[in-house]
């Protein structure tokens, strides 16, 4: 068993170094946002990007400001927009 667990914290602490995670291809395959054009765009514009994404939306109230970044790290989004998840 020690063995078996100190090859396991090994394999750990190697992940730790990794930033990144790619998607098992077969998940890749199937996803609904398969297109690399679609994270060009959010890259270029992210918050243009978000908004466009929310104006598909059914929304009760419209919102005032796209992102409020004025009190960094909290950001909030869609301010003053109200919409309701299940009708959408």
């Amino acid at each position: 068993m020690a063995v078996e667990s100190g090859r396991l914290e090994r394999e750990l602490e190697q992940l730790l170094d990794v930033e990144r995670f790619d998607p098992p291809e077969s998940f890749r395959e199937h996803a609904l946002a398969g297109d690399p054009a679609l994270y060009r765009d959010a890259d270029a514009d992210f918050e243009g990007f978000w908004e466009r994404r929310a104006a598909e939306l059914d929304w009760f109230e419209p919102w005032n400001d796209v992102l409020d970044w004025s009190d960094p790290p909290f950001a909030k989004w869609l301010v003053g927009g109200m919409l309701n998840a299940s009708h959408n």
